[in-house]
């Protein structure tokens, strides 16, 4: 699905973003084809961000299977990072923009992760 389909799918779930703070899309796939979806959604105050995350929303749907590859339109967060690793069935992460986030832990749990689209050596 890396052929821009996912990149597209991750856009369009951006769009239907709720969070003013950082709209962000996620879909989680494997073999081809896309198994869930998410967008961050809540409400954002004065205050701060209330929002839930796009990819703990993806990951609630996340059927058991493993060697999926979740992609999402800013780098997940430490507590979002922290849920992939626990969800035990992703095995790469992809971002189509950098935030500051949890690409270490990610590293660090040996899943692998960088920015799409990815630069050619």
């Amino acid at each position: 699905m890396l052929d821009g389909t996912a990149e597209k799918l991750v856009r369009l779930m951006e769009g239907e973003a709720t969070c003013k703070a950082n709209p962000c899309g996620c879909i989680i796939y494997g073999d081809g084809y896309d198994v869930s979806v998410g967008a961050s959604s809540g409400r954002c105050y004065l205050t701060g961000c209330t929002c839930y995350h796009a990819e703990k929303i993806a990951l609630l749907d996340v059927p058991l299977r493993f060697g999926l590859t979740l992609m999402c339109s800013l780098t997940p967060c430490v507590e979002c990072a922290k849920a992939i690793i626990q969800s035990r069935r992703i095995v790469k992460v992809y971002w189509l923009a950098e935030a500051p986030g949890g690409a270490n832990i990610l590293r660090n749990a040996k899943i692998g992760a960088c920015k799409w689209p990815i630069d050619s050596v």
